[in-house]
């Protein structure tokens, strides 16, 4: 038995045949490895191309999206807001003003639709962007933004070079009101702490009109002082005592502010009667060398009436513009003249009811001759003596004007639908 396996192993034959079929075996073990393995590895592929496709498509309607912002802050700066419907563009107007627009745009086989709502109706400073857009597939993405512009009158009473007075400040009835919620600024409509005083250049006072002044507003904005220091040094009595240490609110900007004054509108008519304004204006856009207010002067019908006067800007004693109603019906806008030594500009006696962006003028008067101002002031110096200090900060005067140069804050993705 033993000897007829042993010549069995030896026989070459017999050792072939196991040979090869050790092969075969380890031949279709390989190939089932290989299959099993590409199969896995064409699922992993295809897992992958469909994955990148959607996160393509994904992005492809989020760059849309933001497409519809961009579209939006485009027509905002360029002023390209009609108020009439043009294809797509749908817009809502209150008050002559667009309070809303909806828009569709195609573009690359998807679209992007846009939503701007101003934050407040009749009011163009903000607005709430939503623009949803949608890649050729049909996969949609929401971004929301906002829109804003810069206020022209973010300190209710600015100087450019500087503010002095000189007595205490009591006769200040109100300090300040909401021309929204209280036209006439009835002493009842007061609002405590509002509005606030600022200037490039420097606040001085006698240390009792100062404090009044602090009790009155909120406070002083100090800008082009990069310190508190600089800030504090800036403002104080003239008795050399700073604001600071009679418990005012002193903030320092390391900016100086800048003055824009709004560019004179092409299609701004001739002032009325050369520029001599009595009795009534009717609501529009007007320009002229000399303006003057004389007597009682109303703005006849609804509207708004800005005037841009380049040489001078006076109203005469005794004067009442506007009287008791919302002061951005009347704007001034009056730049620092081409003949500074020629500026005989003044209001002084007058009673204004308006928003008076006037780097041009000094307010320099005496006593009791103060100007009686309800609304918003941007001016060159005030330097006013005795206890007559007229301002009345109408707070819904920030709303109202601004640069027209809007910036994109708070850009964000939003699911689409949602309110967020």
């Amino acid at each position: 038995m033993l000897t007829r396996r042993i010549l069995k192993a030896l026989n070459p034959r017999h050792a072939g045949r196991a040979d090869e079929q050790g092969s075969v075996v380890v031949v279709v073990v390989i190939i089932v490895t290989l299959s099993v393995s590409l199969v896995t590895l064409l699922a992993t592929v295809q897992s992958n191309l469909r994955t990148s496709r959607v996160d393509q498509d994904r992005t492809a309607a989020f760059q849309r999206a933001n497409g519809g912002i961009d579209h939006a802050l485009y027509r905002f700066d360029r002023q390209d807001l009609p108020t009439v419907s043009t294809g797509s563009y749908v817009p809502v107007v209150v008050g002559g003003k667009i309070t809303r627009f909806d828009e569709t745009v195609s573009i690359d086989g998807g679209t992007y639709t846009v939503t701007a709502i101003a934050e407040q109706p009749g009011r163009t400073l903000r607005y709430r962007v939503t623009s949803v857009g949608v890649d050729p597939s049909g996969r949609r993405r929401q971004a929301v933004a906002t829109l804003s512009a810069t206020p022209l009158f973010t300190d209710g009473f600015f100087m450019d070079r500087e503010f002095s007075t000189t007595g205490n400040q009591t006769r200040i009835p109100p300090a300040a009101y909401d021309s929204s919620t209280c036209v006439n600024a009835l002493v009842s409509c007061e609002i405590a702490r509002a509005g606030s005083v600022g200037t490039n250049g420097s606040i001085s006072g006698v240390q009792g009109g100062i404090e009044e002044l602090i009790a009155k507003f909120d406070g002083f904005n100090m800008y082009g002082a990069a310190t508190q220091q600089s800030a504090d040094s800036r403002c104080g009595t003239q008795g050399g005592q700073s604001c600071t240490s009679l418990g005012g609110s002193v903030r320092p900007f390391t900016d100086r502010r800048p003055i824009e004054v709004p560019p004179i509108p092409a299609s701004a008519a001739a002032c009325p009667n050369g520029g001599l304004i009595t009795g009534s204006i009717a609501p529009g856009d007007y320009t002229c060398g000399d303006l003057t207010f004389q007597g009682t002067v109303a703005i006849s019908g609804p509207g708004t009436v800005r005037i841009w006067p380049t040489s001078r800007f006076r109203a005469s004693p005794g004067a009442v513009v506007n009287a008791q109603s919302v002061p951005a019906r009347l704007q001034v806008y009056y730049d620092y003249p081409a003949d500074p030594a020629a500026n005989d500009s003044s209001i002084c006696d007058a009673e204004i009811w308006g928003l008076l962006y006037a780097p041009g003028l000094d307010l320099a008067c005496n006593g009791s001759k103060q100007p009686n101002i309800y609304g918003a002031v941007v001016a060159n110096i005030y330097d006013g003596t005795g206890n007559q200090f007229k301002f009345h900060w109408d707070k819904d005067s920030v709303n109202t004007v601004h640069n027209g140069k809007y910036k994109v804050y708070d850009w964000r993705e939003c699911p689409v639908g949602e309110v967020c």
